[in-house]
């Protein structure tokens, strides 16, 4: 009973303050993407590194489609940063939370194969942290479209900077 009372009143939070995932999940949806190109200079580790650090598999035509928008979604995060609408900062953190979350359901606290474990299950872990974060954004005007798009643009840059999966060593 509480804990379904505490679920609803969650929903009403959600629904009368948007999170900041959903407001830049709406400021995604809203851009146009067509002249993006990838352009490794502001990442952290080149993709193709993580791929295979992690030894991801059915996600990489997905990173590989969508990196080219990292750059845009930089851009976008800094003008959404400036006018107070998101933290940055925050909403990688709050990604990073998720991971580590979904991380910790497969690892289990068997820390010395926690690599092994994440290498074994990475493409899972990212799927689920991806349908994380659209179960998180459900709430938005967007079509459900433009939810996928733009949740899969902030999967792709989180993956980028090194809040999803782990870095290469």
């Amino acid at each position: 009973m509480k804990q379904a009372h505490e679920g609803e009143q969650m929903n009403i939070r959600l629904i009368e303050r948007p999170s900041m995932l959903s407001n830049a999940i709406n400021a995604i949806a809203s851009l146009d993407f067509s002249n993006s190109r990838w352009d490794s200079s502001n990442a952290p580790y080149a993709p193709e590194d993580k791929i295979k650090y992690n030894e991801l598999k059915t996600s990489v035509p997905i990173i590989h489609e969508y990196k080219a928008y990292h750059g845009k979604i930089n851009q976008l995060y800094d003008e959404l940063d400036a006018n107070g609408s998101i933290k940055k900062s925050r909403l990688l953190q709050n990604i990073r939370e998720i991971y580590l979350k979904v991380k910790g359901q497969y690892v289990q606290g068997r820390i010395e194969q926690e690599l092994e474990i994440i290498r074994n299950n990475a493409d899972t872990i990212y799927e689920d942290v991806f349908s994380e974060i659209c179960s998180r954004s459900e709430n938005t005007q967007y079509w459900q479209e433009d939810l996928l798009f733009a949740a899969q643009l902030i999967m792709v840059d989180a993956f980028i900077r090194c809040k999803i999966l782990e870095e290469p060593k």
